[in-house]
C-alpha cells in the first residue's frame, strides 16, 4: 500500500512540474539566480526557467544569461499560446563577516520586473528583506528539492511547468503581479511590450540608504528573452543552433526603432536575436517622431548610414537617438539624488557646443518621467540652479532634467537627466 501510495504521488508530481529548478537562492551566501516565470492563465498552467546567470554578474556585465526557450521541451506546450504574462527576479542574501559586519551591503536586495515604475519597490529595510524572502521563498517552490549549494546546482539552468494546483504556480497566493504582496503594483509584462527592471537595496537601514535603479528593460516574445539596459546583455548561445548573438542598445534622449535583415532584431520590442554563425546582419535605424539619429557604435559600426556586422561571434552594436534634429551640442546633469523638503540644495550642468544665449529648462518627475513640471529657465552660463522642493513633491522614483536649445533661434533640445531622485517630506 506504501509503494502504492508513493507512486501515485510521484505521478502527481510529475504532473505538476517537469523539472526541478535548482535555483540558486542565495541562502548559502552566494547571490541567486535570475529566473523567468511564465504565466497562461487562459490554460492554468505557468512555465518557469532558470535563466543561468547570477544577480552580481548580471549586473556587472559578466556572462550571459539563457533567452531562447524554442528547443525546451517545457515550452512546447505555451509557444502558441495567447495573453501570456511574465515576470523576471533574482535575489542577493545580506552577508556578514564573523565579526558581524555586512560584506556585500551595496549589492545585497533584489532585481525584479515592473510594468508600472520603480514606485511599486519600497526600500525600507524591512520591507525590502520582506520581499526578498517571498522572492526565495516562491524559488523554494520551483526547486521543490530544496537548493542545497551542492557542486553543479547553480549550473543546472533548468524549466519545468507547473499546473494550477502546484505550489510553484504563477498565480498562486505565492507569485504573481505583487510577488506574494510584497510590492504596491505589477511586476508582470506582456509579451511583445517593454518591461522594465529594477535594483532595489538598501546600504544602511536608513532612509538615506534606500535605492530603487532602473538597470533596463527585458522583452519577451515567440520564445525568445532579450534585454537591453546596464549589466549583461548577451544572449547564451547555449550550443543549440551554432549560431552567434547580435544584440542592440539604445542609447540618447530620443527615441527610434532598429530592424535587421535578415529578419530577427526589432528594437523596439527584440533587441538581441541569435543568427547562424557567419550571417552578414545588416542594422537600419528609423529614429521617431521629434528625434534624430545621431550614429552607431560598436561591432566595426559608424556613421547614420545601415551597419552591417558579419556574425562570426557574439556582437552589441549601440544605436544613439537624440532629440531634434541636426544638433551637436550636448549637456551633462549632476544633481543630488537624495532631497529634503523646504531644504535647497544646487542642480549643476556643463554644457559644450551651445549659445550663451541659451537658457537651460530645469524639469522634475516624481513619477518616474512620465510627466515632467518645469522648475527653471536659467542661463547655460551660470551651469548651477537652487531648488527647494516642497512637501508634495514627495517621492522615491523622481527624475531630475535638464535640456537647452544649443541654438536659441532652433528648435532643436539636448537634453540629459538623473534618475532615482528621493524627495523625503
Amino acid at each position: 500500500m506504501k509503494k502504492t501510495q508513493a507512486l501515485i504521488v510521484a505521478a502527481l508530481m510529475a504532473g505538476s512540474h517537469q523539472a526541478s529548478a535548482l535555483i540558486n537562492d542565495s541562502k548559502f551566501g552566494d547571490p541567486g539566480e535570475l529566473f523567468i516565470s511564465v504565466w497562461d492563465e487562459a490554460g492554468a498552467k505557468s512555465f518557469y526557467k532558470d535563466l543561468g546567470i547570477s544577480m552580481t554578474d548580471f549586473m556587472d556585465g559578466k556572462g550571459c544569461f539563457q533567452g531562447d526557450f524554442s528547443s525546451d521541451p517545457n515550452w512546447s506546450a505555451f509557444g502558441g499560446a495567447q495573453n501570456l504574462v511574465f515576470n523576471i527576479a533574482a535575489v542577493n542574501s545580506l552577508v556578514r563577516d564573523p565579526a558581524g559586519n555586512p560584506v556585500n551591503i551595496t549589492k545585497w536586495g533584489y532585481l525584479a520586473t515592473s510594468s508600472s515604475g520603480g514606485g511599486i519597490f519600497n526600500a525600507n529595510w524591512s520591507s525590502l528583506d520582506n520581499t526578498r524572502q517571498k522572492i526565495q521563498g516562491y524559488i523554494g517552490n520551483l526547486n521543490v528539492s530544496p537548493f542545497s549549494n551542492a557542486p553543479g546546482q547553480a549550473a543546472e539552468n533548468k524549466s519545468g511547468v507547473f499546473q494550477a494546483t502546484g505550489l510553484g504556480y504563477h498565480g498562486s497566493p505565492s507569485w504573481g503581479a505583487t510577488m506574494g504582496r510584497s510590492v504596491g503594483g505589477s511586476t508582470e509584462g506582456e509579451q511583445g511590450k517593454a518591461l522594465e527592471f529594477y535594483f532595489v537595496n538598501n546600504s544602511n537601514g536608513e532612509s538615506s540608504g534606500k535605492q530603487v535603479t532602473k538597470m533596463g528593460e527585458w522583452n519577451f516574445g515567440g520564445g525568445k528573452l532579450s534585454y537591453s539596459g546596464t549589466g549583461t546583455t548577451t544572449v547564451c548561445g547555449g550550443g543549440q543552433t551554432g549560431g552567434s548573438t547580435l544584440t542592440v542598445n539604445k542609447a540618447g534622449t530620443g527615441g527610434g526603432t532598429v530592424t535587421s535583415a535578415p529578419a530577427g532584431i526589432s528594437c523596439g520590442s527584440t533587441c538581441s536575436y541569435e543568427f547562424a554563425k557567419g550571417t552578414k546582419v545588416t542594422l537600419t535605424a528609423a529614429p521617431d517622431a521629434g528625434s534624430t539619429f545621431s550614429g552607431w557604435s560598436g561591432a566595426g559600426c559608424s556613421g547614420t548610414q545601415a551597419c552591417s556586422v558579419t556574425l562570426n561571434a557574439a556582437a552589441s552594436v549601440q544605436a544613439t537617438f537624440n532629440t531634434g534634429a541636426g544638433s551637436t551640442g550636448s549637456i551633462a546633469l549632476s544633481a543630488p539624488t537624495l532631497w529634503k523638503a523646504k531644504q535647497a540644495q544646487n542642480i549643476n550642468w556643463s554644457a559644450t557646443g551651445v549659445s550663451d544665449k541659451s537658457l537651460v529648462r530645469v524639469s522634475f518627475s516624481k513619477n518616474g518621467g512620465i510627466k515632467f513640471a518645469t522648475l527653471r529657465n536659467v542661463k547655460v552660463t551660470r551651469g548651477l540652479t537652487s531648488w527647494k522642493p516642497t512637501k508634495t513633491q514627495a517621492t522615491t522614483t523622481g527624475v531630475l532634467k535638464a535640456c537647452v536649445k544649443p541654438d536659441p533661434k532652433k528648435n532643436v533640445w539636448v537634453c540629459d537627466e538623473v534618475r532615482g531622485v528621493e524627495v523625503q517630506r
